[in-house]
């Protein structure tokens, strides 16, 4: 990191890339170097990205280095559930500022108030795509039906990601995700089966492995649908769809 070291407003670097996810290291994963620069001093950065060249045999690129200003790391995964589960596994490399750590920690952090209202939005997500699919199937509308069953599963990987207070895996790698946070693999199996099972299979299995989980877990709003759905149209639920919903309520 020493020549990153010498750029005006350097404040750190840290490693992300699929090659920090859980399960990762094959030859196909890549890795990224994001050097973090004070705000008054990113205008004058000649460039913002730079490929490092493993020159081989075989030639392949190496890693990817971003230069960021800090405002757009702090604030460009406020929306984006990738970029909080990526800082999750950052893996800091120089922090003379003493800054980088705390942010990557700050946007790998769930608090509890945040997962239990993620968990019911993304739970009503789930219901709904199961309501619609079965609306969709019944009119032999097949390809909105094997949508909503893609819509659902999504819905079902994000509520299992927080019921476990952690932020949902880059879609690439949700086996591993689900895995890395603790999921059961039984659980993990029903998600797939979802995606890639037979296409009449719907959404049931996974509705029911999902309200298990909670269950299981000791929560009781996902079987107050009445209240659920009033809780959604509130301003407070409003909100919450709006900045992390996935359209489709």
């Amino acid at each position: 990191m020493q020549p990153f070291a010498a750029i005006e407003g350097y404040l750190g670097s840290f490693l992300t890339g699929s090659l920090m996810f859980p399960g990762a290291g094959d030859a196909q994963s890549e890795l990224d170097i994001v050097v973090l620069i004070a705000d008054e001093a990113a205008p004058r950065l000649q460039r913002r990205h730079q490929v490092v060249i493993d020159r081989g045999p075989p030639r392949r690129k190496e890693a990817d280095v971003l230069f960021t200003a800090w405002s757009e790391q702090a604030h460009a995964g406020t929306t984006e559930d990738i970029r909080h589960w990526t800082a999750g596994l950052a893996r800091v490399v120089d922090d003379p500022s003493q800054t980088v750590a705390a942010l990557l920690a700050d946007m790998g952090h769930v608090s509890e108030p945040f997962a239990i209202d993620r968990m019911k939005l993304h739970f009503l997500e789930l219901h709904h795509c199961w309501v619609k699919e079965r609306r969709m199937r019944e009119r032999g509308e097949l390809i909105n039906a094997a949508y909503m069953v893609r819509l659902g599963a999504q819905a079902a990987v994000k509520t299992l990601a927080f019921l476990r207070r952690t932020w949902p895996p880059v879609p690439h790698w949700t086996v591993h995700g689900l895995r890395h946070a603790g999921v059961p693999a039984g659980v993990i199996d029903v998600v797939g089966a979802a995606l890639v099972g037979p296409a009449d299979q719907g959404l049931e299995a996974l509705l029911d492995a999902v309200r298990g989980q909670l269950d299981a877990a000791g929560l009781t709003f996902h079987r107050e649908l009445l209240v659920l759905d009033a809780w959604w149209w509130s301003g407070d639920g409003q909100v919450i769809a709006a900045r992390w919903g996935l359209g489709i309520m």
